[in-house]
């Protein structure tokens, strides 16, 4: 990861004296819509992909080079933001969230599983705080998969991630972190890596996580 910084002084405002203020407002109503306190910060570093990264409890951060995008597209910053934000929500953070990649680092697939439904969950959260239609949705996920590197699912699923495309149906048919949402993914990721005894890991992985009714 390139340099922390404040946003202010990586891009000073006289350079652009608009573009801080609608970002950090939208950002502030952003923590509003997810019930979280005023204080947890916004900082920026340097990369040269759109991308986000959950600090921990004080701060999220956003890549540089999404921060340029907002002019043109500040849909796409606010589902990143939002998706960062829900990460901190629900701690998905620190010793734990190392624990979990040193799990899917090595293989494991109930880590993998872990780490799967955390990121669908801040997915989804940041496609229904946002009010996003489905099309605004597929416009900022093309986006990020011009920009990014994306890889197919069998790929994805290995690194405790769905990929960019059944990320975007998965949000827009369920609209919100369901049970639903969780048994159709899981069972999915269970058939492609070719999981043994796939109900019991779906059940001990549901048992993580706080589902929506």
């Amino acid at each position: 990861m390139g340099i922390i910084s404040d946003l202010s002084i990586m891009f000073p405002k006289k350079n652009d004296p608009s573009r801080h203020q609608k970002l950090f407002s939208d950002f502030k109503n952003l923590l509003i819509k997810l019930n979280m306190r005023n204080n947890i910060g916004l900082k920026v570093y340097k990369d040269p992909l759109y991308n986000g990264i959950a600090g921990n409890e004080k701060y999220i951060l956003i890549s540089d080079s999404l921060v340029r995008l907002y002019d043109q597209n500040p849909a796409a910053v606010r589902c990143m933001m939002a998706h960062e934000l829900t990460h901190v929500k629900y701690r998905d953070f620190g010793l734990y969230k190392a624990m979990i990649g040193f799990g899917v680092a090595f293989g494991v697939n109930y880590c993998r599983a872990i780490n799967l439904l955390m990121e669908i969950r801040a997915e989804v959260e940041a496609y229904r705080i946002n009010q996003f239609t489905s099309e605004e949705f597929k416009v900022i996920h093309n986006t990020f998969k011009q920009h990014n590197t994306n890889s197919k699912k069998i790929k994805s699923y290995e690194v405790g991630y769905p990929d960019r495309d059944s990320t975007v149906e998965l949000c827009i048919k369920h609209k919100k972190f369901s049970s639903a949402l969780i048994d159709e993914l899981l069972m999915d990721f269970c058939m492609n890596m070719n999981v043994e005894n796939s109900e019991k890991l779906i059940k001990n992985v549901k048992k993580k996580f706080i589902i929506a009714s």
